[in-house]
């Protein structure tokens, strides 16, 4: 019988397109610091389209949808991927992320940040929930949907 994988160790990176103190253009870097994940789940709405002299509904299923990805990350402006991210929405970027599960799943996209509130709590670390918009096709364990 299978049981659950543990999403500890989740690798989290990201595909800057401009370069910041001690974060380079065009390559990988792991952002650090990143509490639980919530990856962009796929849905697709539904239309209902039973013509009047039917008795039986009929559906069909619309666009491929993807909710935000999210996740707390225990900010430091210290850490020049931190700082790179917060670039990266001030500038308006679509960047690139890579998503890697602890069993193999890796799921690449492209999106642009959309919320990075800062919490300073009394007592605790810095916090930011920050949140990804997706947008455009989509790579998930090497094979590309969305073209």
């Amino acid at each position: 019988m299978e049981q659950g994988i543990s999403a500890h160790g989740t690798i989290i990176e990201f595909w800057p397109i401009h370069a910041t103190s001690g974060v380079s253009a065009n390559a990988w870097h792991e952002l650090p610091e990143v509490g639980d994940i919530t990856m962009p789940g796929l849905m697709r709405n539904e239309f209902d389209i039973t013509s009047q002299n039917r008795d039986i509904d009929t559906f069909i299923l619309g666009v491929l949808r993807r909710n935000d990805f999210q996740a707390p990350l225990f900010y430091n402006a210290r850490i020049p991927e931190h700082q790179a991210i917060r670039y990266a929405m001030i500038m308006n970027d679509t960047i690139g992320w890579r998503a890697t599960s602890p069993d193999g799943t890796v799921l690449i996209f492209s999106g642009g940040i959309k919320g990075l509130p800062q919490n300073n709590p009394v007592d605790g670390p810095q916090e930011c929930e920050f949140t990804v918009r997706p947008t455009g096709s989509f790579i998930l364990d090497g094979v590309e949907y969305g073209l």
